[in-house]
């Protein structure tokens, strides 16, 4: 074998170990997470009690109509960028994919996907698709981190006075901080002078090549359309709300004690933010341990037949329950996002993965 090849060999050999090490953590949270929950009777509570089908069915067709709405959102995101697509079409990348996401177990492997498809589509243009997934997913993250923060002063959890639990005010403030942060970036992303950004990116060209040096200058492109923008994240905000409220509807649908709406706002967007992490793939076990978390923190008002230290209402695992109900309505998602994907044509399905990869 030659040293290029075996050090091929050596690299996927690596990949696959991280991937294996990386399943298995995830797989070890869950297995806490579900003996946490048969020790506290949580299981048996629902198996044994009626659930709410309605809020069931509702929470799939909202969470439906949330990804719908991220479709068109990385669409407007996409044209801001310079590449344009149809309506119909975004609907098929996206649900490439979102397919992706569990056929990959990995939440970048739909970006990955997706960012691939259009830069073969578009030659030359490579550097717009990947920074219309990196704007994406940059746009959905800070206005779940909005979300969080608006819902967590509104619930009283930025303050020790308001007489909130210190675990629920370290949350409130953990988000609130994140925000700021995000905050930051944006400013400094929105009024840096063209000219700058100009500079920069032709230093970047000299020391990292030209891809990152476009990454620059489609951003420029993407400032210069501020109404597209602007409408991207209009329909953010819908679509994340929605996202929020059928994480909700899972929560209300399942026999088990639950904090209300607003902490919702507070935790829903904190634990699938959590997903994100390089801990597990698509976020399998983080999600859950952080809801939780969550679900300890700022379950005051919740009602359950044991409770989980001196004040909270809420059973140890009802949290890691609801965030795998949630994980379940995803994949059930997936599975129908999933006959995009076997009904695109096959050379161009090949073809995207093989860029991909």
């Amino acid at each position: 074998m030659s040293a290029p090849a075996a050090k091929t060999s050596r690299k996927g050999a690596a990949a696959a170990l991280v991937k294996v090490a990386k399943l298995l953590c995830g797989l070890t949270l869950l297995g806490v997470l579900a003996w946490q929950a048969q020790a506290h009777d949580s299981f048996a509570r629902l198996v044994r009690e009626p659930k709410r089908w309605d809020f069931l069915l509702g929470a799939v067709a909202i969470t439906a109509a949330a990804m719908l709405v991220s479709f068109q959102r990385w669409r407007l995101v996409a044209r801001a960028a310079g590449v344009e697509m149809s309506v119909l079409e975004a609907l098929r990348l996206g649900s490439l994919g979102f397919a992706m996401n569990f056929i990959a177990l990995g939440s970048v492997g739909g970006d990955v996907f997706k960012a691939a498809f259009l830069a073969k589509r578009q030659p030359g243009k490579g550097p717009a698709a990947v920074a219309s997934v990196l704007l994406d997913r940059a746009l959905g993250l800070f206005t779940m981190l909005a979300y969080a923060s608006v819902a967590a002063a509104a619930a009283g959890c930025l303050s020790y006075q308001s007489g909130m639990p210190e675990a629920a005010v370290g949350v409130g403030r953990g988000a609130a901080i994140g925000l700021a942060i995000g905050a930051v970036g944006v400013a400094i992303a929105l009024l840096t002078p063209t000219r700058w950004i100009a500079r920069v990116a032709a230093a970047t060209e000299l020391r990292l090549g030209a891809s990152a040096a476009n990454l620059l200058r489609t951003w420029l492109e993407c400032r210069s359309r501020g109404a597209t923008m602007a409408a991207a994240l209009a329909m953010n905000l819908f679509g994340q709300a929605l996202l929020i409220l059928g994480f909700y509807c899972v929560a209300r649908g399942l026999p088990l004690a639950v904090p209300g709406l607003l902490e919702h706002f507070v935790i829903a967007p904190l634990g699938l933010i959590a997903a994100a992490l390089p801990i597990s793939p698509n976020g399998l076990g983080t999600t859950e341990a952080a809801v939780e978390l969550l679900y300890r923190a700022l379950g005051d008002g919740a009602t359950g037949s044991e409770t989980v230290g001196a004040t909270s209402g809420v059973v140890a695992g009802n949290g890691a329950l609801v965030a795998f109900g949630h994980r379940l309505t995803l994949m059930l998602l997936g599975g129908l996002a999933g006959l995009y994907y076997f009904t695109a044509p096959a050379a161009r399905v090949a073809m995207a993965t093989e860029s991909a990869e």
